[in-house]
């Protein structure tokens, strides 16, 4: 990892793990390599991206997105795997489901955050299996093709003038790539005590 500093670039660490989370606030999937674009990063291999879905919540017209620290706590033990059938959710407890998205999914504007986003429908299954798990009617959507589906947030294009719309994230909250350093989750996990977090966490 390289920090410009000036008119040179120097070595600021070294990148020791790589995670894709194809469902916002679902579980990880720990990866050896992605290659990195405008959207975030992809598996080379699989295709699969970074927060490509999302749950919302909400019937006709402007619905609401969902995460794991708005209350929706047990969407952190959700996985998604992209499977030869298509994608499947699996969780504790629940039979799996397998599903593809819908291509002709209803579109649906999300609001999110201070902004508003657009992702297109997955369909009944999925949705069913979400709400029995979470126990909150909710849907999933998904993030169609690599082109912009929103703007970038306004308080963080006044923090960082070169966040322009061509550099937006799929379903992440404000950048296509997310960074922390093993020091501060060491320095994190001296305060918890005798539940230390992982960084899969």
């Amino acid at each position: 990892m390289w920090w410009k500093s000036r008119w040179q670039w120097r070595e600021v660490g070294q990148v020791s793990t790589i995670l894709l989370h194809p469902l916002k606030s679902g579980r990880g999937h720990q990866v050896d390599s992605v290659h990195c674009g405008a959207r975030g990063p992809r598996h080379p291999e699989s295709g699969m991206m970074d927060r490509r879905f999302m749950v919302v919540t909400g019937g006709e017209g402007v619905v609401e997105y969902c995460t794991a620290r708005d209350g929706l706590r047990r969407l952190v033990l959700v996985t998604m795997d992209l499977v030869e059938e298509g994608w499947r959710l699996q969780a504790p407890d629940m039979e799996p489901c397998t599903f593809q998205p819908a291509s002709d999914g209803a579109e649906k504007t999300v609001r999110f955050l201070d902004i508003q986003v657009t992702g297109q429908d997955c369909g009944a299954s999925p949705a069913a299996w979400l709400s029995a798990f979470l126990g909150k009617a909710v849907r999933l959507v998904v993030h169609e093709g690599e082109e912009p589906r929103r703007a970038a947030r306004p308080k963080y294009r006044k923090l960082y003038p070169v966040l322009g719309d061509d550099c937006v994230p799929m379903f992440a909250d404000v950048t296509p790539f997310l960074v922390t350093s093993a020091p501060s989750l060491r320095h994190l996990n001296t305060r918890l005590g005798e539940t230390p977090m992982q960084a899969t966490n």
